[in-house]
């Protein structure tokens, strides 16, 4: 048998065994995952939507505010024993989409979003009328407090192609404060006369409805850590394009008010302070890189 007789034969029996013949001599055969000509996609996008905040400890509740009519101004404690309503928010950001794998990647986002709540309460005010017995005007409080923040978001996402590509996502958001605001409208029923009175002079202001605005300096927290959930859909517009849109709901693990804010809450007779559980609609633009 010649040289190039054995060389067939060997062939041969390596096809029959079903063996890659590059393999046999040392040489791949395949292309290994991790050396692929084709690398895992990176998805780049920008994103709209609404917050709206659920606020923890919302009802009962009170915040420190400065009232208007005193020298200073100084602080009061407003109450609301219910009269909770949420408010919408904006929120505005991009993201990048990592694939780690064809199910898993890293979903990193950075945005601007916004937490809102409004509280409202009227209650009996006592005056006096000149009577014996006295008589009461209702006095109605509304407040609406406004927090924005800059976030960074990191998700673990995992796509299920059976669905249609729907993935879930779940991970840390780390949220600065870039401004908080509250509102407060105070108006006073009753007869004409009767107005709010200067805490400094003692005398009537002639004032019966008014509006301020304030900002909190050492009352609020500048750092809000959470834990988010995501829920999402890709929806194919085009060449490499998709319309995603989201849902998040976003749980916090620290609080919006310092712990001496905490500490005055608890003087006051309130086990914990308002604390905000965020859902959040969101349509993203993604392309594949």
């Amino acid at each position: 048998m010649t040289l190039k007789q054995a060389i067939s034969s060997l062939f041969a029996l390596l096809l029959l065994l079903n063996l890659p013949v590059a393999d046999a001599f040392g040489q791949r055969g395949r292309a290994n995952v991790l050396y692929s000509d084709r690398p895992m996609p990176i998805r780049l996008g920008i994103e709209v939507g609404t917050t709206l905040p659920m606020f923890q400890n919302a009802e009962p509740t009170m915040f420190i505010v400065k009232y208007p009519y005193s020298a200073g101004p100084d602080t009061a404690h407003f109450r609301f024993a219910d009269g909770f309503n949420m408010l919408f928010g904006t929120h505005i950001g991009v993201a990048a989409d990592f694939a780690l794998t064809e199910d898993w990647s890293l979903l990193t986002k950075l945005n601007y979003n916004e937490r809102r709540g409004n509280w409202n309460e009227t209650t009996q005010l006592p005056f006096d009328d000149g009577s014996e017995a006295g008589a009461t005007a209702p006095l109605t409080t509304d407040y609406t407090l406004t927090l924005r923040y800059i976030t960074f978001e990191a998700f673990g996402k995992h796509s299920f192609e059976s669905l249609g590509g729907l993935y879930l996502a779940g991970g840390p958001a780390f949220n600065f404060q870039i401004f908080n605001h509250y509102d407060i409208r105070q108006t006073l029923g009753g007869p004409e006369d009767l107005s709010f009175v200067d805490f400094e002079t003692g005398m009537a202001t002639g004032v019966k409805d008014y509006r301020v605005g304030y900002e909190y300096e050492d009352e609020m927290s500048t750092f809000l850590f959470e834990l988010k959930a995501l829920l999402g859909y890709p929806i194919p517009i085009g060449y490499r394009w998709t319309l995603n849109p989201e849902v998040t709901i976003a749980f916090p693990l620290t609080q919006i008010f310092t712990s001496s804010t905490r500490d005055t809450y608890r003087l006051q007779g309130y086990d914990g302070t308002p604390n905000p559980v965020t859902l959040a609609g969101i349509l993203a633009l993604r392309y594949e890189l």
